[in-house]
């Protein structure tokens, strides 16, 4: 295990260049900031593991991203995603369209475009893609 909080848990799949984040049903109820210091450690335990892809189990709970914060993440975070290169970023959500539309709309600004991003419903299908 690479790091775990409250809120999540990461695993470094080193044989497949992966990060595997979980995030646990707390996660849905963490303050904004809490949110931003979780992403701005991600992507420092990117640049150590040098992974380039990763896959993100939201399944239990995520956090709703509110369009302020989606634009701190297009201004923040995407760009060391791509300065990093991150290749492919795999999402696994329930059923719950709130969820589904604040991660969407996260990965569908111009600046992100050349990141690959998918959502899928089940581990199983995200780690095919993540790992095709």
């Amino acid at each position: 295990m690479l790091d775990e909080t409250l809120y999540w848990q990461i695993v470094h799949k080193a044989d497949a260049n992966l990060l595997y984040i979980t995030w646990k049903g707390t996660a849905a109820d963490m303050p904004e900031n809490e949110f931003k210091n979780h992403l701005l450690r991600f992507v420092e335990l990117l640049r150590t593991t040098e992974s380039k892809k990763f896959l993100v189990d939201a399944y239990a709970g995520h956090f709703i991203m509110l369009p302020h914060i989606q634009e701190w993440h297009d201004r923040t975070i995407v760009p060391q995603y791509q300065a990093m290169g991150i290749r492919r970023i795999a999402f696994v959500y329930p059923d719950d369209i709130a969820q589904l539309m604040s991660l969407e709309q996260t990965f569908d600004e111009k600046q992100a475009q050349q990141l690959l991003t998918r959502f899928f419903s089940s581990v199983d299908e995200a780690q095919a893609w993540v790992n095709g």
